[in-house]
């Protein structure tokens, strides 16, 4: 039987297990050189192609959603962190409750 998810259950949110493991992948490509590298790179080839070098308004396109994707990680970031603890919290009870019944 799987595990009971009242957040995907009662208020339709994405199993929490798969959006902790979304973020904590995120995480590590950015994290890790190389990773964020070819992750970079793969984001250049979907942009418009330049026209052989960076004019200042490619330049500004592209700090523009450097700075989208840092506060798009910084704010799964920090759901991830309110998602471990209420994780944590539903943990407790569980086990509480178990406890209880023995």
């Amino acid at each position: 039987m799987p595990a009971f998810d009242p957040y995907h259950q009662w208020l339709g949110v994405p199993a929490t297990e798969r959006m902790l493991n979304e973020a904590a992948r995120a995480r590590v490509t950015l994290l890790n050189v190389d990773q964020k590298v070819a992750y970079d790179n793969q984001l250049r080839k979907s942009l418009p192609a330049a026209t052989g070098f960076l004019s200042p308004s490619n330049t500004e396109v592209l700090t523009a959603e450097i700075d989208r994707l840092r506060e798009q990680q910084q704010n799964l970031e920090q759901q991830l962190g309110q998602e471990q603890e209420s994780f944590q919290r539903l943990m407790a009870r569980q086990t509480e409750e178990q406890e209880t019944i023995v």
